[in-house]
Formats: structure tokens, sequence, C-alpha cells
């Protein structure tokens, strides 16, 4: 064989092990990485959904055993793709009381405004509800909301990739707005699965005017990869600039993309970027959807 012929191999499955990827909540503590493997290749065997031969067609395992979670790696895309189709599959046979989708989001920064909050949680997916504190009498934001989502797995993600975060000198607490609506006692539950995502977007880190002039633009094409790069590795950076007058508006116009090889390192990247102020301005890092990102939906 050919030693290119190895190297290339690996290669490929470097380049595609993002989309090889999916995030599965709703874990009991009893879940184990053999467990959730064995379970999740024998489920797909099942219905029929390996496509790559004999074995087992899950990779890796990674469980996050205090929020309940994990990512799952498959060893082709397309039974990543025929494993998504198992989304509320029961694991361990029991169903979780799931309770409410509200979601309450704490210590936000008082200064955040309505569309700033709307920018970092619809990140995670369609917002239904959002409900923003505030007091009664002088209208002021009071630090916390409640959110509800269109798809529970996008509540799990939100919880997951929130809670924690620093902003500022203030941590997010992010969790079910009932906790005695989630079964803490050891029960299983009914997976749920979403592809992470892998791109950051930044928000009022930029303005047109300073995209008009080549070489500030280069500048800040090279500052913005070598300050994402310390968070993982960067695949693209796309920062959209002002057209002709009379050219059709531009996706993104005013943002910053970067796209990234792995979900952790652009929630690294979101987490350390968010709320940073820049030339007066207070930066909203969100996650963008793989989709919304392919589609161009990056407004």
């Amino acid at each position: 064989m050919p030693a290119g012929s190895v190297f290339g191999g690996a290669a490929s499955q470097q380049a595609t092990r993002h989309a090889r990827r999916i995030y599965v909540g709703g874990l009991p503590p009893s879940a184990t990485e053999d467990g959730v493997a064995s379970f999740f290749s024998n489920a797909l065997a099942a219905v029929g959904g390996t496509v790559a031969g004999p074995g087992s067609c899950v990779v890796n395992v990674y469980i996050n055993f205090e929020k309940k979670f994990a990512f799952v790696e498959l060893r082709t895309v397309e039974e990543t793709s025929n494993a998504m189709a198992l989304d509320g599959i029961m694991y361990e046979g029991v169903t979780e009381n799931r309770g409410s989708d509200r979601i309450f989001v704490g210590g936000l920064p008082y200064y955040l405004t309505e569309e700033h909050i709307r920018e970092l949680l619809s990140s995670f997916g369609v917002i239904r509800q959002l409900d923003i504190v505030r007091d009664r009498e002088t209208q002021q934001f009071k630090g916390y909301c409640f959110v509800v989502f269109e798809e529970q797995p996008m509540a799990e993600m939100a919880m997951a990739g929130l809670h924690g975060m620093k902003m500022g000198d203030r941590a997010l607490t992010v969790k079910p707005a009932n906790d005695n609506s989630r079964n803490n006692d050891g029960g299983g539950g009914a997976v749920t699965m979403v592809a992470p995502p892998r791109v950051v977007r930044l928000l009022e880190a930029v303005t047109p005017d300073e995209l008009a002039n080549d070489e500030e633009y280069a500048d800040i094409m090279e500052d913005m990869r070598e300050e994402c790069g310390k968070y993982g590795t960067v695949l693209q950076v796309h920062i959209p600039r002002p057209g002709p007058p009379d050219a059709p508006a531009v996706p993104g116009l005013g943002k910053v993309l970067i796209e990234f090889a792995e979900p952790s390192a652009a929630i690294a990247a979101r987490n350390a970027m968010h709320g940073r102020r820049f030339s007066g301005r207070t930066v909203v890092a969100t996650l963008l959807t793989d989709d919304d990102y392919k589609l161009m939906k990056w407004d």
C-alpha cells in the first residue's frame, strides 16, 4: 500500500470529524462512555443505519457527567446523519420527566439590551418566547430572563453551553426554570441529539467604515485569525465588506464569522470573546448553526 494512502485516509477522517459528531443530551447519571457507544452502535444497526460494514459505528464518546450530555463521534458522515433519526430514543428504558421547557438565565450583565440577549440565546435555536425581567418602577434590567426554545434539544444545548460562562465579573446560571421538573434521581431518559455548532458570529466587533480601507481590513483579518487561533483550529474567517451603493445587500455586513474545526473550540472562543469591550463597543458573540452558515444566513 502506498504510504500516501495511509496519511490521506487519516487526513480525510480529520477533515470530516466535525461532521461525524453529534450532541447527545438527556443522559442519566449511570451512563458510561462504553455503554453509550454500545447503545448507539446497536441501535443504529437495528434500524439499518450502518453503511460502513461490520463492527462498531461509534469511534469515540465523551461524556460530561455533571451536565448529563455527550459528544458521540461516528465513523462516517452517512452514519452520523442516520443517527440523527434516533432522536428521542429511550435510553435504559426509563422516561425522564422533562417538565417545562422554560429555562432560567441569570447572571447577565445589567447593561445588555434585549437585542444582545436575543443574539446570545438564538445561537442555540429558534426562540419561542423570551421574558426579560425588569424593575417595575425603573424598568431597569435585573440581570436575568426566562427563555423557551422551539425544540427541546436546543434548550439542552443552551444549558450545556452557557452555564458557568463568564461575562465580565459575573458567571451565568442557566438551568430549567423549575428544577423540580427535572428528574435528578438517577433515572434514564429519552435521548436528544443535535449537531453541535462550529461557527462563532461576532457583532459589534467591526464597523462597515473600518472595512472600507484595504490595509485596515487586512490587519483586522490577521488579528482575528491570531486571536481565534488561541482556542483551536480555525478553518475560515469571513468579514463581509460593503459593496457598491447599487449592489444587493451583503449578508453579515458588519459581522465577523469564524469557522472552527471543532465545536469545543467554537464554544471556548464564544465564551472568551463575548462581552469584550472594543473601541467603546461591547462585542456580542453567538454560535451559528452549520446550516445557517452554509446558507449564508449570517444576519
